[in-house]
């Protein structure tokens, strides 16, 4: 932002008077991320293995920074530079078994093996429980729509079978069809209570639910190109939408705390150098191959004295052939006439008793090696006369 104009700032003072440029903020985030809230294997403080902490405190509060939560859905949407690959997809197969409903239009806002899960909010609950009254469970169960839209995004960038992920994707979307066409607003909700069930606490029709599944059908569209071959291109010139491939093998974060931070942009400047000349590469093969193939190419050769000859030869065969047909087909129409001729004659001319019947006007065929003239009458059969 800083550096298009948007934004006039580009660092911040820290406590002990020194200046920290928003660009060293963002690579200590990265270098520190995975370390301080990913959980390989659970303990007495978590619940389950290969998952992200909702917050890190300063406490000790390990039981509940480490409570299972939607929150991360979020980050994994809009930062997912942040993460491990791997990591992430063992995190999204755990999530979707705690906090992914089926079949529903919202995600749960916590773990319902968590010890504080109650998944029916009631704002008008006037008891003396305090997990509950004047729906305090509000972040303790209940299902937010808001967060689908940033699962569905976070699921398109993260998961290990990209083949299938579509059709996966596009299942995930007929729930908000089938509830924004029953709804009277024609939108969706607040939230839902356990397992999608009507919540009476709960805004029928929301502004931030609608906009994130908005969100997540147009990066939908846009990864598969469903809007046209250019879509794609056109979408990312504007947005400049990163969408980051995360190696296996990322660099340990004691190395970077080592080499300092410089090694990372030389190791940049070397991928950058690296990649023209590969490009570079291709292009001369490219050229070379162009220049190889037009120069095999042989020049047609050029033609005899006997060639030439043959050819007006074929030439003037096939137009003696065709003057030949033409003069049959001239002697045939010539016979066809005279035919009609003498059919007319004898029409017009008076007939005995003895004749047959009159000879009607008729389509006529001539046969050529039998001599005869076929007269086709329109209702009943053929008869043959010979003349």
């Amino acid at each position: 932002m800083n550096k298009k104009g948007k934004y006039p700032f580009n660092e911040v003072k820290l406590n002990s008077g020194r200046n920290l440029t928003y660009s060293e903020w963002s690579k200590k985030i990265q270098n520190n991320f995975e370390n301080y809230f990913f959980i390989e294997k659970r303990n007495n403080n978590t619940p389950y293995d290969n998952i992200y902490k909702d917050y890190v405190s300063n406490d000790n509060d390990f039981r509940h920074e480490a409570q299972l939560r939607c929150n991360i859905f979020v980050t994994l949407a809009i930062a997912p530079e942040l993460f491990n690959r791997n990591h992430a997809i063992k995190f999204m197969k755990v999530a979707e078994k705690y906090l992914v409903v089926n079949n529903c239009i919202g995600i749960r806002t916590l773990d319902f093996n968590d010890k504080n899960y109650n998944g029916y909010y009631d704002e008008s609950n006037d008891s003396d429980n305090y997990h509950l009254a004047h729906g305090l469970n509000y972040h303790n169960g209940p299902e937010w729509v808001w967060p689908s839209g940033f699962y569905i995004i976070s699921k398109m960038i993260f998961n290990d079978n990209e083949d299938e992920i579509f059709i996966d994707l596009c299942k995930r979307l007929i729930p908000f069809e089938t509830y924004i066409l029953k709804n009277r607003w024609s939108g969706l909700p607040e939230l839902t209570n356990k397992d999608g069930a009507f919540c009476q606490g709960s805004c029928p029709t929301q502004a931030w639910s609608i906009a994130t599944l908005i969100e997540a059908i147009n990066e939908l569209a846009h990864k598969y190109n469903l809007l046209g071959r250019n879509a794609h291109k056109d979408y990312t010139k504007k947005k400049k939408v990163k969408r980051i491939k995360h190696d296996e093998d990322k660099k340990d974060n004691d190395e970077n705390k080592d080499k300092g931070d410089e090694e990372p942009r030389k190791v940049k400047k070397m991928k950058k150098v690296i990649k023209k000349v590969v490009k570079n590469q291709k292009k001369n093969k490219e050229k070379e191959k162009s220049d190889y193939i037009s120069q095999s190419k042989e020049e047609p050769a050029e033609k005899t004295e006997e060639d030439s000859s043959k050819e007006i030869s074929e030439v003037k065969e096939k137009e003696e052939s065709k003057e030949k047909k033409i003069k049959k087909v001239k002697k045939v129409i010539k016979k066809i006439k005279k035919t009609n001729e003498q059919i007319e004659k004898k029409i017009i001319e008076p007939q005995s008793e003895s004749n047959s019947e009159p000879i009607s006007l008729a389509l006529v065929e001539h046969d050529e090696k039998k001599g005869e003239i076929k007269e086709k009458k329109e209702d009943g059969p053929v008869k043959k006369k010979n003349y």
